[in-house]
């Protein structure tokens, strides 16, 4: 009952991008009525820790889902919320470990497969993720994340063409989903398909107005340079277009890119006071093999945005701990690599930057795009090979 409506709410979190505040005001009063009424109820324990994590709030997270494994070994959603949990602090084989014991507990859901897959991929063990993620497509023909998970096997080891026919499959079974957009777009890319990745755009929804916007605004980075993404923002009075505290993220990003970090930083405080981003996905290890890293931009736009560059040094550190923990915890995706590059690169450490892509591109990484259009990166030597 009202544990059953709690993780419906969180769930859709990410299909209908519900604020994660409004979520938190529905689900909390829920959780905490059925910890009063049945002290010892598992799930309602992991929901709240599922709740916790999706708040990054990591430390509160752990003990709740704990609590939740002990007071019922046997709750597969149990151990799949601790997976996800020590997915986004970086520590793959933990993860796994969890997944796999869900997947045990309930051979017939999908999800755990996916789950494994995924840090399967992380893990370097693309034999056995293939497996998983056959599975989870067997098990839930009907759901998208069976062949997303099966497109990042193929894009962690370089294949590019392979991982977009299998967003492609994704998106026959979920054509509302917008993400998957984004990462056919960043493949596109890697192929030097311009046209096509506007393609892509055009076929998005109005709705999307400013993201489609901001999606026109990578690709032309990345084909034209920040000069003409600079130019290409003024005459689209683009950032009299940003309002929510998402769209003001996104805009201080591209500014930054476009080599405007003064303007980048203005709006990033702006975001920051209607989003706290402080508190919130700044170090996030679900998010490494997507390259992706709010931590990063912060402190790239504080350094060279004339900010305080002993809060940039210390979200560096921070950040360079996460990789440490991923890469000890057997992470070996490509992800790692490109990361540690882009901070060493802002520490001005320009042959460790260097070495790190080196590895990169031996692991599978073909998005060169990333270094050459990164403002700390840029006019470094990138790897060579197609």
């Amino acid at each position: 009952g009202l544990v059953g409506l709690s993780e419906a709410l969180i769930n859709g979190l990410s299909l209908n991008r519900m604020p994660l505040e409004d979520v938190t005001a529905e689900v909390e009063p829920l959780i905490n009525r059925a910890i009063a009424v049945s002290p010892k109820l598992a799930e309602a324990y992991a929901t709240k820790g599922l709740l916790r994590t999706e708040e990054f709030l990591f430390d509160e997270a752990m003990p709740l889902l704990e609590k939740a494994t002990q007071l019922n070994p046997n709750d597969a959603a149990s151990h799949r919320y601790l997976g996800q949990l020590y997915e986004r602090r970086a520590e793959p084989n933990r993860a796994l470990e969890h997944f796999s014991l869900a997947a045990t507990l309930d051979p017939r859901d999908f999800l755990p497969q996916v789950w494994r897959c995924v840090e399967l991929v992380d893990l370097g063990e693309y034999a056995d993720a293939k497996s998983a993620c056959d599975k989870a497509r067997e098990l839930n023909p009907s759901n998208m994340w069976g062949p997303l998970a099966t497109a990042w096997i193929a894009r962690a080891q370089g294949k590019s063409d392979d991982a977009i026919r299998w967003i492609d499959e994704a998106v026959k079974l979920a054509p509302t989903d917008f993400n998957l957009a984004d990462q056919k777009i960043d493949l596109l890319l890697t192929l030097g398909q311009y046209e096509a990745a506007r393609t892509v755009v055009r076929g998005l929804p109005a709705s999307e107005g400013f993201f489609n916007l901001a999606r026109e605004a990578q690709i032309l980075l990345v084909e034209s340079g920040p000069e003409a993404l600079r130019r290409w923002m003024a005459e689209q009075k683009f950032a009299d277009r940003a309002s929510t505290g998402a769209e003001l993220a996104e805009l201080a990003r591209l500014q930054f890119v476009a080599n405007d970090a003064v303007a980048a930083r203005v709006t990033l405080a702006h975001a920051d006071r209607i989003l706290d981003s402080a508190a919130a996905d700044m170090l996030d290890g679900s998010q490494i093999r997507h390259e992706y890293a709010v931590a990063l931009t912060h402190a790239g736009i504080e350094l060279k945005g004339g900010g305080d560059t002993a809060k940039a040094q210390k979200l560096l550190r921070d950040f360079d701990a996460m990789l440490d923990r991923y890469e000890q915890s057997g992470g070996m995706h490509y992800g790692l690599y490109t990361l540690r590059a882009n901070s060493l690169a802002m520490q001005g450490k320009r042959a460790q930057a260097e070495a790190a892509l080196q590895v990169a591109w031996k692991r599978g990484w073909r998005a060169r795009w990333r270094a050459e259009r990164e403002p700390f990166l840029a006019g470094y030597t990138l790897p060579a090979g197609k």
